[in-house]
């Protein structure tokens, strides 16, 4: 078994979880693409914020591994995550006079995947540990 670097784990983690996120991005395609039309301003709405403010949070997260930051940055981006609904909500989608329902449920369900993306990344990083 080949040894590896601790800063080549932390390349391996980034890079599957930027495949992952592309991944749930193509799925959210999918799911545009077969939307209402009056849903898909807010659902590309979504996409990029959610996007935007995802994949840098993810990837922090993911980095701090190990370390004591770990909690901490996780509680951070649970809020940031929050802030980021609250303000897509009640201000954002009222600001564009678009629908709040499908960009709030579009953002809400590509946070909530992307969540799910990094908790499966860290489990595949925990199983490699354990391996070793």
């Amino acid at each position: 078994m080949r040894a590896t670097s601790y800063s080549g784990q932390r390349m391996l983690r980034g890079r599957r979880y930027l495949l992952g996120m592309g991944t749930v991005v193509l799925l959210f395609l999918g799911l545009l693409a077969f939307a209402p039309p009056s849903w898909r301003p807010g659902l590309w709405a979504a996409l990029g914020l959610g996007v935007a403010v995802q994949v840098p949070l993810g990837l922090w997260l993911l980095a701090t591994l190990g370390s004591e930051k770990f909690l901490p940055v996780w509680v951070l981006g649970m809020l940031t995550r929050l802030v980021v609904v609250g303000v897509a909500g009640l201000a954002l989608f009222p600001a564009l006079a678009w629908p709040a329902a499908p960009g709030l449920l579009g953002l809400v369900l590509l946070l909530t995947a992307s969540l799910a993306l990094e908790g499966l990344v860290l489990l595949l990083e925990f199983r490699e540990v354990g391996a070793r």
